[in-house]
């Protein structure tokens, strides 16, 4: 199926915004066609966006200030091991502190970011890929749980 052929929807829905989109647990057996049109919605939304990540060969995640976390760490999640793209990181990231891996830039400077994106670009296979296997150890050990708890 291509690309666009995805995006298309019969009817139009409401915009529902949820931290997890998966299905209900089995006791909540009722739900209404809307309901499930909304959930349908949100998984293809998600894979969308992990199909785009994946197709990127870098993830330019250049907050000026903290921010974007989460996108840095679903970019991380979202690669292939064999093919993995390089995550271009703002030191000023929440996340630069955990994710030491990634290519770290400084997007008050652009010059700086210009060197940076060029090295992520030609970054050798082998180097991106043990990048990513320390990036994702390092993503897949904490949780919505482990945050709030």
């Amino acid at each position: 199926m291509r690309f666009p052929e995805r995006l298309a929807h019969p009817d139009p829905l409401p915009l529902v915004l949820s931290a997890d989109p998966t299905p209900p647990p089995k006791t909540e057996t009722l739900i209404t066609e809307t309901e499930a049109k909304q959930r349908r919605m949100l998984a293809t939304c998600a894979g969308l966006e992990a199909e785009l990540y994946r197709a990127a060969a870098v993830g330019y995640v250049t907050p000026l200030r903290d921010g974007m976390n989460l996108v840095a760490k679903e970019f991380v999640a979202a690669q292939e091991p064999a093919e993995p793209g390089v995550l271009l990181l703002s030191r000023f990231a929440g996340a630069a502190a955990e994710l030491r891996d990634a290519v770290l830039t400084n997007p008050w400077h652009a010059d700086g970011m210009t060197r940076d994106l060029d090295r992520a670009l030609r970054m050798e296979l082998a180097e991106r890929q043990e990048r990513h296997r320390r990036l994702l150890a390092v993503v897949s050990r904490t949780t919505a749980t482990t945050w709030v708890g």
